[in-house]
This record gives structure tokens, sequence and C-alpha cells, in this order.
């Protein structure tokens, strides 16, 4: 079962967006607010329009910050700060290789800076640089260990990558951190125990993920009844 690490990029994306991000549903000019206008008196243009770009992604509208952050960047394409933002914005976006563009600018500015490199490692994962997402995760988190996003994506790279031990610990570490996460990590969980070989702790484990999804019809939901069946297939077989 080792390929079915890939089937669910597109969920793990929209989880990240949903958990990691309040968003809103209805969009809010951030720019015409009275409230910002009078926090950003005296401002300049440009700090106004990186004010108005951090509030956008605060409330998880990462479509309206890209446009401030891109003409702000083009204005003053040093500051480290701006490049990082966007990156946020690209990677909730999925718009992986955007992200993974504009966090390594972020870094090349200020290359001792470890909180830039947790963009990069999960635009790296996304794009199936499973090396050099661990090798920016790691060192993210040795910084900032409280993250659970960054243990997330580090367990996923290193479960890719073979390493099921130290993915599953990194999971559980983003799942206790961000009970949140529970759903997800689980059913990863679930594929590194199948990939072990520990049938039934994988059944148990995609199982408790799939209780999640009653009365619910999703393509996730079919997947995991087709593993399930896979794994109940080749305990038969064994037996």
């Amino acid at each position: 079962m080792k390929n079915q690490f890939c089937l669910f990029l597109v969920v793990v994306l929209a989880i990240h967006g949903l958990t990691f991000a309040g968003q809103t549903e209805k969009t809010v000019d951030v720019m015409s607010l009275p409230k910002f206008k009078e926090m950003t008196k005296g401002y300049s243009a440009q700090a106004r329009f990186e004010a108005a770009a951090m509030m956008h992604i605060s409330l998880g509208q990462y479509e309206q910050a890209i446009p401030l952050l891109e003409a702000l960047v083009k204005q003053t394409p040093n500051n480290a700060t701006c490049w990082e933002l966007l990156a946020i914005s690209y990677n909730r976006l999925g718009e992986a290789r955007d992200a993974f563009e504009t966090a390594n600018i972020a870094i090349t500015l200020r290359p001792t800076y470890d909180a830039f490199l947790m963009e990069r490692g999960i635009a790296a994962f996304q794009l199936g640089k499973d090396r050099k997402a661990v090798e920016d995760l790691s060192r993210f988190v040795k910084s900032y260990s409280n993250t659970p996003e960054a243990w997330f994506y580090l367990g996923l790279a290193q479960a890719r990558l073979g390493d099921s031990s130290e993915a599953a610990a990194n999971l559980r570490k983003a799942r206790k951190l961000n009970p949140l996460l529970a759903l997800m990590t689980d059913y990863y969980l679930g594929l590194i125990a199948a990939n072990q070989g520990k049938t039934i702790q994988a059944q148990e484990m995609l199982k408790g993920t799939l209780d999640a999804f009653k009365g619910v019809d999703s393509p996730m939901k079919k997947v995991i009844v087709r593993q399930l069946q896979q794994l109940e297939a080749q305990g038969k077989s064994k037996e």
C-alpha cells in the first residue's frame, strides 16, 4: 500500500487551509474598513498594503492578499517578509511551485532566519521533493517545535521516503499539538502501519477514520473503504 501515500495531497491541502487559517465565508475588503483606516493612519502606502495583506491572510483570504503582496515585492524586492507572506498565500491555495520559489527568495534574502523554512518545506513536499522537505522542516522544528503543521508535513515526507518510525512519531506530535489534525494523522498512521505489515493496527486506524465520514459521501470515504477491503484481502491470503 505504499503508493497510497500520494492519493490525498488535495485533501491534505484542504485540511491545511481549514485547520491553520480560520477562513471567513464572506470576503472582506480590508482596506475599506473604518478600523483599518484608523489603525493605519500615517502609514506609508507600502506599509498600509503590507498591513492589509497580513489581515487578509489572518482571515484566510489568500486570493485577496496575493495581488497586494505581488505589488509590494515589485516595489521592494529585498523585503523578505513580503516574499514569505506570498509563499504562505500560495501554499494555502495549493500553488506549490510559486510557494517554493517565493519562499526560496525569502530564505535567500535572510538565510539565517529559520522561520521562513516551513513554507518552502511544505511546498517541497507538495512538489514531491521529499528530501528537501525533510531538510527544511527538520531545521524549522528545531527552532519552532510547537508548530503542528511543520511536524505534520515532516511526517508525511518521511513516510514517503520510507522512514516509517520517524514519520509516525512526528505525525503523533502534530496530532498532540493540534487535535484538529486527528482525522488526517490517524489516516496516515494507518497507512504507515499497513506499509509495516501491521494489518490489525492499520485496520483499526482506518476504521476509526472512516467513522468520521458516517452519513457523508466523499472521495476520501470511498478510498478508505477500498483500502480496508485490500487489507482484509491481504489478511485472508496469509491464512
